[in-house]
């Protein structure tokens, strides 16, 4: 993510985070996001998308999903329509989940400030094929693996 918000010349700390999927990867990059200062405003489960425009305690919705609920049913944030996820207007759109997840249907739907929106593609495959297809408002940073 801090590479991505160098290339586009704005700060993690105080940028606004979605995250699709909340398992290991999606997890891991709440926490990073937010030990760096970023609010992570929306996550998004099979369970559906929850959304806290001031920011989303990842400790607390862990403790909460570990407690066997939904997501959804996470009682300090919104429960949004699945598709409603992909209009949330933020810095760093993170596809943490299965892939193809954004498609030519939903990707014109994302939201950045301006036309500027940074993408951590973990699901290995989706972002490619759609910013191939004509999504030029979409900067895609592939992770590095050891």
């Amino acid at each position: 993510g801090r590479a991505v918000a160098e290339k586009l010349g704005f700060p993690v700390a105080g940028s606004r985070l979605c995250i699709q999927g909340f398992g290991n990867v999606g997890s891991a990059a709440a926490r990073c996001f937010a030990a760096a200062g970023a609010k992570v405003i929306a996550i998004q489960t099979e369970h559906g998308p929850i959304h806290q425009p001031a920011g989303l305690d990842i400790a607390d919705v862990a403790r909460f999903l570990a407690g066997g609920q939904p997501l959804s049913a996470y009682p300090k944030a919104e429960a949004l329509a699945a598709e409603s996820f992909w209009e949330l207007e933020t810095e760093f759109l993170v596809p943490a989940a299965l892939e193809q997840q954004i498609t030519a249907a939903n990707a014109g739907r994302i939201r950045g400030p301006g036309e500027r929106l940074g993408a951590c593609e973990r699901a290995a495959g989706g972002l490619v094929r759609v910013a191939d297809s004509g999504l030029v408002a979409l900067w895609v940073a592939r992770p590095r693996y050891a």
